[in-house]
């Protein structure tokens, strides 16, 4: 087949798939025709998902790719009759808690359905202080076995258990940080960490968690020249992945960031105010919100991030 004829086939089955999947979906669609799942808005930034346990809901969850573990509020638990089949131990960036665990048979969002989860019971008090319909957090032992596209601008989430997705969009492959799995922690899912690059890092590199549960981005170390004092009159409040603390974080002027190869943006980052909580103990430098992208695919699998992805199918074509 020569190229000419090639093309115009490509052409032609992209403008198909596409005409097809717009009339099944409207203007929200997944790659390869995937059913996609939509999600309300959760304050300024934060993914509300509506999920099924045990056949039962649906119940309000925020999603949240920075949460090591599914969470569920304790009031849910007991309606459900969960009890408890041992603890765990839940690792945030700033805190360490052990939590009751109890084993979820069926666990369900839109068609997407994992059994026998385990999910870790804890008070969901100061999140539910901001968003008080929140009944869970939805943690990457359950996101881990899929791909997953969160499109920001359509508020549609695309889930592929079959690695479809991920050659059907075109963009950077940002290779994501890998970390050994500790020995004493049977559910440790290792987190989305990717290295970037800030003016003052020279040659060494800014590790940061891909995070859907922050609303702003932020970094552990105070890089402020303002006086302490100052810093708290002009902070603001902020949330961190895992507990969910309200933090009071002070602004750091908006520098240059270099993701990868090719990916730079000008962020605005945040920094927590001195409290004496220890956050060098993090693995990470920092968190980077999904919200600061129209489109980010995680491939929780295969270990990379997409940013901006582009359909390799064409939404029209060349003269």
């Amino acid at each position: 087949m020569n190229m000419t004829v090639r093309n115009f086939w490509f052409g032609f089955l992209c403008a198909v798939s596409l005409y097809a999947s717009q009339l099944m979906q409207g203007e929200t669609r997944c790659p390869r025709g995937i059913e996609p799942t939509s999600y309300q808005s959760l304050g300024a930034s934060q993914i509300g998902v509506k999920v099924a346990i045990n056949g039962r809901g649906p119940f309000e969850f925020m999603l949240d790719t920075g949460a090591q573990i599914t969470v569920l509020d304790p009031a849910i638990a007991s309606e459900l009759d969960l009890h408890p089949k041992g603890a765990v131990g839940i690792v945030s960036v700033v805190s360490y808690a052990l939590t009751d665990l109890v084993r979820v048979e069926s666990f369900g969002l839109g068609p997407y359905r994992v059994s026998n989860l385990q999910v870790a019971i804890q008070s969901l008090d100061r999140l539910r202080s901001v968003n008080p319909e929140i009944q869970g957090i939805l943690g990457i032992d359950f996101l881990g076995r899929f791909d997953m596209l969160i499109d920001n601008a359509h508020k549609a989430l695309c889930f592929d258990d079959g690695r479809q997705m991920q050659f059907a969009v075109l963009g950077e492959r940002v290779m994501v940080v890998h970390r050994e799995k500790p020995a004493d922690n049977s559910l440790y899912v290792p987190p989305i960490l990717i290295p970037v690059h800030l003016p003052a890092d020279g040659h060494r590199e800014t590790i940061l968690r891909i995070d859907s549960g922050s609303n702003a981005p932020i970094l552990f170390s105070n890089r402020t020249e303002i006086l302490p004092w100052l810093q708290k009159a002009r902070g603001i409040r902020g949330n961190t992945s895992g507990n969910h603390s309200r933090l009071l974080l002070a602004t750091i002027p908006e520098q240059s960031v270099r993701i990868a190869d090719h990916t730079e943006r000008r962020i605005t980052f945040f920094t927590p105010i001195g409290d004496g909580t220890p956050y060098a103990k993090a693995i990470e430098d920092g968190l980077l919100p999904t919200a600061l992208f129209s489109e980010i695919l995680i491939s929780f699998r295969d270990g990379f991030v997409v940013f901006n992805p582009r359909d390799a199918c064409p939404r029209s074509q060349p003269n």
